[in-house]
C-alpha cells in the first residue's frame, strides 16, 4: 500500500467512526452515501476496522431485512466507546477557488527546498486530498501542474528544521528567547538576550525573523541563515505593546531595512514607466511627464540599499536625482564597474535610443 492509499484508507476510516460513535450508531445505507462507496467496500472497510482492534458491532432493527441488509446497524460495543476518545470528523466545505488558492501558497514554497519542512508540506496537501469531497477529489491533480516553483536564489534551509520549529513555536507561546548570530561583517558570533520573537517573513528567497527586545519596542531583524541557536524560557512570557502593528513597519520601506526616510526623485525612460505603474516602488509614488519627453518619478521611504539596487539593475534606463548623496555613491559604484571591465565612460557612445525625444 502506497502511502496516499494509506491517507485514504485513514481519512475514510476517521469519517465512518464518526458516523458509527452515535448512539443509534450507523446503518450500512448511511455509510454509503455519507463515503460514497458501493455497499462491497463498506463491508472490507469495516472489516480492516475490526483488524486494527476497532471493537464493532452489527445487529438488525426492526425495520430490517436480513435477507438484503437495509437495516443492518453498526455501532461499538458498549464498553469500548466509554474507553474510545470522542471523534468527529467534518466535511471540507471548500469551494475550487479556495483549492486554487491553496495551491497557490504550496507553489511558494521553494523557501524549504529539500527539508523536512517541505516533507511536511506534502504530506499536508497528500491528506487534503484525500479528505476532500468526491467531486473535487481530481482538483488536485490538474492544480499540481499550474502553480510550480521556480528556482529564485533560495536559501538552503537544510538542517535548520529544528531552530524553525524552535522559532515559531516560541512565537506562537509568546515565550522569551536567548539567540545566537554570526553576524555577516563580523568573525565573533553575538548573542540577543531576552528577545521578543514576533513573525518570520520571507524576503528576497531568504526567511527573516522579526523581533523585539524586552525592554523595547523597536523591532529588529535577523537573517535564519545566520541564527546558530535559539534558547527559549518557557517560563519567561511575553505580551505584544497594544499599538504594535508589524504589517505597518515596513510600508515605507524598500524592502526590509528600515533606516533613515528620505525624499526620492527618479528620471525615467519611458519604456521604465509602464513598469512602475504595474508595480509600483512606493504606495505614495508620483508619476510626472517633463517636457523633456522622460518621467519623474518621486516619493518618500526608507531602504536605501534596496534603492542603490533598483537603480542599478534599471541600468540606464533610470538616474537617480535625489538624494544626491546617494546619487553621487551611485555614480561611483558606475565607474568602478567599469574599471573592472577596462571601460571609461568616453568610450561608451550613446545609443540613439536612449537619448530623449526632441534632443540631437
Amino acid at each position: 500500500m502506497t502511502q496516499a492509499d494509506l491517507f485514504q484508507q485513514c481519512a475514510l476510516i476517521l469519517k465512518a467512526v464518526s458516523l458509527i460513535q452515535r448512539p443509534q450508531g450507523a446503518r450500512l445505507k448511511e455509510l454509503e452515501n455519507y463515503l460514497g462507496m458501493s455497499r462491497k467496500d463498506i463491508v472490507n472497510l469495516t472489516q480492516t476496522m475490526f483488524d486494527l482492534g476497532f471493537r464493532l458491532e452489527d445487529f438488525y432493527d426492526e425495520d430490517g431485512e436480513r435477507s438484503e441488509n437495509k437495516g443492518k446497524v453498526l455501532k461499538f460495543e458498549k464498553n469500548y466507546v466509554k474507553r474510545m476518545p470522542s471523534i468527529s470528523l467534518q466535511d471540507l466545505d471548500l469551494t475550487e477557488e479556495e483549492i486554487i488558492a491553496l495551491y497557490l501558497l504550496k507553489g511558494e514554497r521553494d523557501v524549504f527546498a529539500g527539508t523536512v519542512i517541505e516533507d511536511e508540506i506534502q504530506r499536508f496537501f497528500l491528506k487534503l486530498k484525500n479528505l476532500l469531497p468526491e467531486s473535487l477529489k481530481d482538483q488536485p491533480d490538474r492544480l499540481e501542474h499550474i502553480f510550480i516553483p521556480l528556482p529564485d536564489f533560495s536559501r538552503d534551509y537544510r538542517g535548520k528544521e529544528k531552530l524553525i520549529h524552535t522559532l515559531t513555536e516560541a512565537i506562537q507561546k509568546r515565550v522569551v528567547c536567548n539567540i545566537s548570530y554570526q553576524p555577516l561583517d563580523a568573525e565573533k558570533k553575538k548573542t540577543y538576550a531576552d528577545t521578543r520573537p514576533l513573525h518570520l517573513f520571507k524576503h528576497n528567497g531568504s526567511l527573516y525573523l522579526l523581533f523585539l527586545f524586552a525592554d523595547s519596542s523597536k523591532p529588529y531583524i535577523l537573517a535564519i541563515e545566520r541564527i546558530d541557536s535559539v534558547r527559549p524560557f518557557p517560563w519567561k512570557k511575553f505580551t505584544l505593546p497594544e499599538d504594535f502593528k508589524a504589517e505597518d513597519l515596513f510600508r515605507d520601506t524598500l524592502g526590509i531595512i528600515r533606516d533613515k526616510p528620505m525624499q526620492v526623485k527618479i528620471r525615467l525612460e519611458s519604456g521604465l514607466v509602464k513598469y512602475v505603474q504595474e508595480r509600483p516602488l512606493m504606495h505614495n509614488q508620483i508619476l510626472e511627464k517633463q517636457d523633456d519627453g522622460f518621467y519623474i518619478l518621486s516619493f518618500r521611504a526608507s531602504g536605501r540599499p534596496d534603492l542603490k539596487k533598483w537603480i542599478l539593475r534599471s541600468g540606464g534606463k533610470a538616474r537617480l536625482l535625489e538624494p544626491q548623496d546617494l546619487r553621487l555613491e551611485i555614480e561611483d559604484e558606475v565607474r568602478e564597474i567599469l574599471q573592472k571591465y577596462s571601460i571609461t565612460p568616453k568610450q561608451i557612445p550613446l545609443p540613439e535610443k536612449d537619448k530623449a525625444p526632441g534632443h540631437g
